[in-house]
């Protein structure tokens, strides 16, 4: 059994996480906030929809999980073009052919990526 289960943009699995989870031991999740991308996703689909991920993450946990802590996580970097479709190739959508188009015409952009990051104890 472990002290701390992580989950990071992963499955859901509560009662498997209730099933490693020692003792005392604590949930860790991050999934991605709702601007998470934001900037990028607007440059290949001419907008960006506002997704919530948390609210289907409590869904998932309750009754299994109590929240503890949540914050919110956010950092900027300016990213070229190979790195943007590395950074893309990464997310769950993956890089199609039509996004690699757009993003080869890019030269760099400031790319937002925010996270939330939670703690959960059993209930």
């Amino acid at each position: 059994s472990f002290r701390i289960v992580m989950t990071i943009a992963g499955r859901r699995h509560a009662s498997e996480f209730r099933r490693v989870l020692a003792e005392g031991g604590r949930l860790v999740a991050a999934v991605p906030a709702e601007d998470d991308l934001r900037e990028l996703r607007a440059a290949l689909h001419g907008n960006a929809l506002i997704i919530d991920r948390f609210g289907p993450l409590l869904s998932a946990l309750e009754g299994s999980f109590r929240l503890e802590t949540r914050k919110v996580v956010r950092h900027a970097a300016r990213i070229d073009s190979k790195s943007l479709l590395d950074l893309l190739s990464s997310t769950y959508r993956g890089a199609r052919r039509s996004q690699t188009e757009a993003i080869a015409k890019l030269d760099s952009m400031d790319v937002p990526t925010s996270w939330t990051l939670c703690s959960f104890r059993p209930v």
